[in-house]
């Protein structure tokens, strides 16, 4: 505890210091990275008490378990009180932990970029041609939205996708525990038999025995969805990846505001509002190596990206978000329907972000390029 304390606060302190970093602070001094300290400090100090007293629980009561001479001892009655005060601790500091996760996760900002063009056809209201003017007897045809509305829905559900299942596993510790009896191993004596009936159990046995079991049971399953389900049958990720480059949309997600993640799905064939056969016909391009690769560079498999974004980014940006709550303003001003009004200036915000993203990624923006950089271990 001694040692891991103050690593903790060490670590707390790098956390606080790479948010203010990917969050464009000129100092990192002020009042909101401090408040981010004391939350990944909860987070760091939760962790340090709980892996404290869970691997000194499960020693000491494991260890006077398998004992074959006098040397183990149970904590006494103040002991115990220690170690529960130590536990309501760990639950209050996971809790902070655990609400400042969900508004990290609230406070993302998400963007699906379309790669789409407008369809231009024929117009067939005219027999003849109106003009000779070959633009005049053409219709532009705007971009559906269903494929953003997909790709948005499956990145909702991806959000809540876990390597375990805690239903299940809490549904198997209990069956351990209770149906097999394997809670027995908590009764104070030497031995993992049935014990005497007037054996008693304490609060650091009982903690230790259910998590072991809890932690176990969470392990196996973790490998069993990482190393079989998703290696083996089926992998949630990599199926959204191929559903970006099917819908031709990428999405920007920025964890902080100069810094999140990028998923290029521009598709290699220019389009994907097109009809079965002929997406039939796209993947059998892939599949034959007919078209260029789905990276984000022509000649990479590579999709994902780690992005770290300048401040002239941000600014653009802010600047075309901040449209929609002018409108708004103005819409009180004005007295129209504030909610048509709303919706018409968060559209035209989504059009402009839509071609900001697109000339970025396309390299059209010199203010805004970027390199790409591999990591390597």
């Amino acid at each position: 505890m001694a040692v891991l304390g103050p690593l903790s606060v060490v670590w707390a302190a790098m956390k606080a210091y790479s948010w203010g970093r990917r969050s464009g602070k000129a100092s990192l001094l002020d009042a909101s990275t401090v408040i981010q300290f004391l939350l990944y400090e909860c987070a760091a100090l939760g962790d340090v008490f709980f892996v404290v007293i869970t691997a000194m629980s499960c020693w000491i009561t494991f260890a006077y378990k398998t004992q074959k001479y006098p040397f183990y001892t149970t904590l006494n009655e103040d002991q115990e009180w220690v170690l529960m005060a130590y536990l309501i601790a760990t639950l209050c500091l996971k809790f902070v932990a655990l609400i400042h996760t969900i508004l990290q996760m609230v406070l993302q900002e998400i963007f699906f970029i379309d790669w789409e063009r407008p369809h231009v056809v024929e117009d067939s209201q005219h027999a003849r041609p109106i003009s000779r003017d070959v633009s005049k007897d053409r219709v532009e045809l705007p971009v559906v939205v269903w494929r953003t509305y997909l790709v948005a829905n499956e990145w909702a559900e991806l959000r809540c996708v876990r390597a375990t299942c805690v239903g299940l596993q809490l549904l198997i510790v209990l069956m351990l525990l209770e149906a097999f009896n394997f809670m027995r191993f908590s009764v104070v004596q030497p031995g993992f038999g049935d014990g005497s009936p007037s054996a008693e159990t304490t609060v650091m046995t009982r903690f230790a025995v259910v998590v072991f079991f809890y932690l176990l049971v969470g392990f196996l399953q973790w490998v069993v969805q990482v190393v079989v389900v998703e290696r083996m049958i089926l992998d949630p990720f990599h199926n959204f990846i191929d559903l970006c480059s099917i819908a031709n949309i990428s999405v920007l997600a920025l964890t902080h505001p100069l810094h999140g993640h990028y998923i290029h799905g521009r598709s290699v064939h220019g389009r994907a509002d097109t009809g079965m056969a002929e997406m039939n016909e796209f993947l059998q391009k892939e599949r034959d190596d007919l078209c260029g690769f789905r990276g984000l560079e022509p000649t990479s498999h590579l999709q994902t990206f780690t992005v770290c974004l300048p401040t002239a980014f941000r600014t653009r940006y802010d600047e075309i978000m901040t449209t929609t709550k002018s409108s708004v303003t103005q819409t009180r001003l004005t007295g129209l329907d504030q909610t048509t009004a709303k919706m018409a200036a968060t559209v035209r915000a989504h059009q402009q972000m839509n071609i900001f993203l697109r000339e970025m990624v396309d390299h059209y923006t010199s203010d805004v390029d970027y390199v790409i950089r591999y990591v390597v271990y």
